[in-house]
């Protein structure tokens, strides 16, 4: 897959909610989590924060609120100039050595939130899940048979979206010459 040169993100190590939910639901022994943003520097501020901040600050509510006002402002001007980029990877590394990925990179961060957002409260109206904030490995989180058109309509917009496939796949520009032969050229974004 070649992808234009604004999706190049780097991604910081986090430790994101679905890294517990899926070592303790799935029993998955090892589980790491990437986010990106550009500019770079917010991934670099996040992870300051999370340093610095003590636990207890970061679960008031009031003070993450007063934080998010203080911030606010540079964060809309940085975006204004930079743009509001995001992109999301999970790869999947088996025991038996099978790896395959999925990719989501968006133009603006608040659109994808908000296509998200918009594709849970139409499967709660469809009845594909239940009320609620879920992690997707919850038996009340969204039905598997539902899985594909939720993340469909999550990824409206995004000008990358890739589910399920090996890595040599997207990060390379593999031509098929057919019968499932590959030829592989590197494209030099990785993302």
């Amino acid at each position: 897959m070649t992808t234009d040169s604004d999706t190049k993100l780097l991604c910081a190590l986090a430790n994101l909610p679905e890294v517990r939910s899926a070592h303790e639901v799935l029993e998955v022994p090892t589980v790491s989590a990437r986010f990106g943003t550009a500019p770079f520097f917010w991934n670099w501020g996040m992870e300051a924060m999370t340093n610095l901040l003590p636990a207890e600050f970061l679960r008031d509510r009031s003070k993450v609120q007063q934080l998010v006002e203080w911030f606010d402002p540079l964060v809309r001007a940085v975006d204004g100039i930079a743009g509001e980029r995001v992109s999301m990877r999970v790869d999947l590394e088996c025991t038996n050595e099978r790896s395959t990925l999925a990719l989501f990179s968006h133009r603006r961060l608040s659109v994808a939130v908000g296509n998200a957002t918009a594709a849970f409260a139409v499967a709660i109206l469809e009845g594909s899940t239940q009320p609620g904030v879920w992690f997707p490995e919850e038996p009340e989180g969204i039905a598997v048979e539902a899985r594909e058109e939720l993340l469909k309509r999550a990824a409206e917009g995004a000008i990358a979206f890739v589910m399920n496939k090996p890595p040599w796949m997207v990060e390379t520009d593999p031509k098929e010459l057919g019968l499932g032969i590959y030829v592989m050229s590197d494209a030099g974004n990785y993302i």
